[in-house]
């Protein structure tokens, strides 16, 4: 069995020089970069375009290591689904490693952070239906590829040109319809509105649906109704909240755990001083 599977891995690797492949890994990793460039663009901006008046900015550093990362991802992906020389071990191989890999990360996160609190068979039954996404993703990959592939044999500069406006403009579509699913639903809109109000608010004392826990709280009043920005993210510690990072003109800065679920006070449970939550 072992000898006929390693037969079969000699074979598949036989069938093409090591350049052909290489071409369309390349071509694979380049269209991931781009896709990744575009989603990370859009849906770290779609908010604030969709939201002006809840005082949205850019956390620069978190956005350089999300599309970093992204990027890296998507390489990856586009490198995996090119390298295969039949085109459904390609689409469909490329899903299932795609898959693993998730899986193994997965994994070692889970074992790594707060595996206790969870089963492992979350992390199975979140991470495996992703085979059919990763399936779905490899297909575009090498639509992708052997599009350009056939656009470079194309003899007509006009028509080529033509064809890789097109060819791009899909690639580009592809990164911009997930990447305005970003966009914050009301729940979300209705709790960082009301952070917002609170902190535009000059009377501390006064009646108010949000309350910061106390150890925060006679800091952060010193610092009602004087200039800010938020800059909000997927909460690391808690489902169905925000890390909320709160920047002041006068260099002050606390990052807190904002809920989102639509409650009609909003009691924010931890907040820390500086850009991170550090969790006691």
């Amino acid at each position: 069995m072992f000898a006929r599977f390693k037969n079969s891995i000699i074979t598949s690797y036989n069938q093409e020089s090591l350049p052909a492949r290489l071409e369309r890994v390349k071509r694979g990793a380049i269209f991931g970069v781009f896709g990744a460039t575009v989603y990370v663009a859009i849906s770290s901006t779609v908010n604030l375009f969709s939201f002006p008046s809840l005082h949205l900015a850019i956390d620069w550093p978190s956005f350089f290591t999300f599309w970093l990362g992204m990027c890296l991802a998507m390489a990856a992906a586009g490198a995996i689904a090119g390298w295969p020389t039949e085109e459904y071990v390609g689409i469909v191989g490329g899903g299932v490693l795609m898959t693993l890999l998730i899986l193994i990360a997965n994994t070692i996160l889970f074992f790594t952070s707060h595996g206790g609190e969870q089963s492992y068979i979350q992390v199975l039954v979140t991470t495996l239906p992703l085979v059919v996404f990763g399936v779905l993703l490899s297909w575009g990959f090498r639509w992708s590829i052997n599009r350009h592939l056939y656009i470079t044999k194309e003899e007509t500069p006009r028509l080529q040109r033509k064809l890789y406006i097109q060819l791009f403009s899909i690639i580009f579509f592809a990164g911009l319809v997930p990447g305005i699913f970003g966009r914050y639903d009301l729940s979300i809109v209705t709790a960082l509105t009301a952070l917002n109000d609170h902190l535009d608010s000059t009377d501390p004392v006064a009646f108010s649906k949000v309350r910061f826990p106390e150890s925060i709280a006679q800091t952060i009043e010193t610092h009602y109704g004087s200039n800010y920005v938020l800059m909000p993210r997927q909460s690391s510690f808690s489902i169905g909240a925000l890390d909320v990072t709160i920047k002041f003109d006068d260099g002050y800065i606390v990052t807190c755990i904002v809920p989102t679920d639509g409650s009609q006070y909003l009691f924010i449970p931890f907040c820390s001083e500086g850009r991170k939550i550090l969790v006691q």
